[in-house]
């Protein structure tokens, strides 16, 4: 499914199953970890490779909002990355300088649409684990250009950003105004409060 096609909320209360928004596996303890450590490292993998290359880039949508509630959205099962539209060439030159593999991050750069700057600029490239066991749960990394025109994002770099720690990461996030103006755009004024409140039979860390 591609990052802004839309996506099937997979939460069930009561008797009914709770699943992730993009695979629509039922969430388990043991694959919840599997699924936030794959994450955790996507965004390791891919912050370290936009940062060597001098590309600006922030944390965004479900992800962001993860971050601003301070509490895991557990069915969250992918990473959104925003790059500053005017960093593309630096990235470009990343990824087909890389190939299909970033053996260094354990990266897999297999998405046809990675040399093509003209559809990257239409809906961005998926990243994935070079050793990803999982690959049943689909757990992956979107890295998106902020003018691509479904969703606009370019306020995310009208000022200056933030360092914050995401899954234990450190990588960048849009400054406090900025946040709140994209989060209240995208998921309504009242964003803080989850639109489904289902609990999980077990512990959810928080961001």
């Amino acid at each position: 499914m591609l990052l802004l096609a839309g996506f099937v909320l997979y939460c069930f209360c009561g008797a009914h199953r709770y699943r992730y928004q993009h695979s629509g596996i039922e969430i388990t303890e043991s694959n919840y970890r599997v699924v936030t450590d794959i994450r955790r490292r996507l965004v390791a993998g891919v912050a370290s490779a936009l940062e060597e290359h001098g590309v600006r880039y922030v944390i965004s949508h479900g992800n962001l909002l993860e971050l601003t509630r301070g509490r895991r959205i557990v069915h969250d099962d992918d990473v959104d990355i925003r790059i500053h539209k005017e960093d593309m060439g630096k990235w470009m030159r990343y990824c087909v300088d890389s190939g299909e593999a970033d053996a260094e991050r354990g990266l897999s750069l297999k998405d046809p649409r990675r040399t093509s700057e003209s559809k990257q600029k239409e809906n961005g490239i998926q990243i994935t684990l070079l050793d990803d066991q999982h690959e049943e749960l689909g757990v992956h990394a979107d890295v998106v250009a902020s003018s691509v025109p479904n969703i606009d994002y370019d306020l995310a770099f009208s000022s200056p950003p933030r360092r914050v720690t995401y899954l234990g990461v450190p990588a960048w996030a849009p400054g406090e105004e900025a946040t709140d103006a994209l989060l209240a755009r995208e998921y309504g004024e009242s964003y803080l409060i989850p639109d489904v409140d289902c609990a999980v039979g077990f512990d959810a860390e928080v961001v």
